[in-house]
């Protein structure tokens, strides 16, 4: 970086191994030099590298779901509170001023945040070169302004410790996440813009577990015979053990069907090991239509692990059974995203596969 006064400042923007392990646990792209070389410069491997830039697309873009889904949920409260503030303000006081001018400041944060988003939807750019090039874009005037130029590099990721998912797509449940597209927050056979999306629809996790307790039948009310001498934990515990469907043992993490004792499949549930390897505890589950994560553990993607992992083992999203699919609306981008990683899962194992030949 050069001093202020001589020429551009210029950064470099890399793909580059992010140190928090739940992060490098849930969030891999990699190989992407290597796949824009042979998708611009050789006509020979044209579709092959294809394919795979747009599986590495695919991961870069739920990195961006991520970022977007969890600063557009403490926005919307930030601007319902400045919205708040200006009603309750006296007209022509100085606190109204200071209100207005908060409000306006959300609004051009969520014009940022939008501009963002749209880069995880499907007809966003095709490739990792054209997202970066759109954020540029984005943010061309605010670099302008401080005589700022970023030149994307693009690099290779390494040492970064992958989840492995022990359940792939199925080539019809593929054929449908592509057919479906954004299409999938309303399900087949429904106009793509048919369901509903607001923030009443999202629940705490201490609420959704508390939920989950009742509903398989570990205290009283729930639609199943009360498990007595079952303590939570001990069937928490259980739970590690049971089907296993992703797993990221850097993280001694799990995501595992959520069975109730008397066998009734709830959806998927989303454990961690305990400090010092005493036992486990839900961090975040999908179940019935409840996608909720702790606090502690938002950010890391779990949340999208969860929503593939329910995929991968129904095919299908417990809300199409609904009069009108609903989601909070980070719960609507965090299924895009899932679906979006699906669909690269399903491109990288397609590329892998070895031609049959002429």
């Amino acid at each position: 970086m050069k001093t202020r006064g001589c020429a551009r400042d210029v950064y470099r923007l890399c793909a580059a191994r992010h140190n928090s392990r739940q992060q490098t646990a849930l969030v891999t792209v990699s190989g992407v030099t290597d796949t824009v070389r042979s998708v611009t410069t050789d006509p020979a491997h044209t579709t092959a590298g294809e394919r795979r830039a747009q599986a590495e697309c695919e991961g870069l873009r739920e990195l961006i779901g991520v970022f977007t889904h969890d600063l557009s949920n403490p926005l919307q409260s930030l601007t319902v509170l400045c919205e708040l503030a200006l009603a309750e303000a006296p007209e022509g006081s100085e606190e109204r001023a200071h209100a207005s001018q908060c409000l306006e400041a959300t609004h051009r944060m969520n014009a940022v945040v939008l501009g963002v988003s749209k880069l995880a939807r499907k007809d966003g750019p095709r490739h990792v070169r054209g997202i970066l090039e759109h954020l540029g874009a984005l943010f061309a005037r605010r670099f302008d302004r401080y005589d700022v130029e970023f030149l994307f590099e693009i690099e290779e990721i390494g040492d970064v410790v992958a989840p492995t998912w022990h359940i792939a797509p199925s080539a019809e449940f593929a054929r449908l996440l592509e057919d479906l597209g954004d299409g999938i927050l309303a399900g087949p056979d429904r106009a793509p813009e048919d369901y509903e999306e607001d923030p009443i629809f999202a629940k705490p996790f201490g609420e959704a577990l508390s939920d989950f307790r009742v509903d398989a039948g570990l205290v009283a009310g729930g639609p199943l015979p009360q498990s007595i001498g079952t303590p939570f934990a001990a069937y928490i515990d259980g739970l590690w053990e049971g089907r296993l469907i992703c797993e990221s043992p850097h993280d001694e993490l799990r995501i595992v069907e959520a069975v109730s004792p008397e066998g009734l499949r709830l959806g998927v549930i989303a454990l961690q090991r305990r400090a010092g390897g005493d036992g486990a505890r839900a961090v975040g589950l999908f179940t019935g239509v409840t996608l909720a994560v702790e606090r502690e553990s938002q950010g890391f993607g779990i949340g999208r692990a969860l929503v593939m992992a329910r995929l991968l083992l129904d095919e299908r999203l417990p809300t199409w059974d609904l009069d009108t699919p609903a989601y909070s609306v980070g719960g609507a981008e965090t299924v895009l995203s899932a679906a979006g990683a699906l669909r690269a899962m399903a491109l990288s194992a397609e590329a892998a596969t070895p031609s049959a030949g002429p």
